[in-house]
C-alpha cells in the first residue's frame, strides 16, 4: 500500500473508492509518519502543507495510478481558481481548504 499526497481528488483509473473527511492535522499527520509519496506539484501547496503538518512536504510534480489498496492525503482548496491560475504562497494562505483522504478499494 502507497499512500500519497496530492493537490486534488482525482480517481486515476476505474474502480471502487472511498473519500473521507474532513481530516484533523494530527490524523493527517499520523498518517503520514508511516510513510508517504508526495504528488504535490505547486511550490505554494507544498510549503503550506509542510508549515500546516510540520513535516516536510516537498514539491513532486510526477503522475501517480493509485493501486488497489493505495490511498491519498488529499489538500483540498473549497473555492475554484479562475483557468490556469496558480496561487503563490500569500494567496492559498487565502483560500479555504480542508485535509481529505482518497482509498482505492479495488
Amino acid at each position: 500500500m502507497t499512500l500519497y499526497i496530492i493537490n486534488t481528488p482525482v480517481l486515476t483509473s476505474y474502480g471502487d473508492w472511498r473519500f473521507e473527511g474532513p481530516l484533523s492535522i494530527d490524523k493527517a499527520r499520523e498518517l503520514l509518519a508511516k510513510g508517504y509519496v508526495s504528488a504535490i506539484g505547486h511550490a505554494a501547496s507544498a510549503d503550506m502543507l509542510t508549515r500546516l503538518l510540520a513535516m516536510d512536504i516537498p514539491v513532486n510534480r510526477i503522475h501517480i495510478t493509485m493501486e488497489f489498496g493505495d490511498q491519498a492525503l488529499i489538500l483540498r482548496l473549497l473555492e475554484r481558481l479562475p483557468e490556469g491560475k496558480v496561487l503563490n504562497d500569500q494567496e492559498i494562505k487565502n483560500i479555504p481548504f480542508e485535509l481529505a483522504l482518497l482509498k482505492r478499494l479495488k
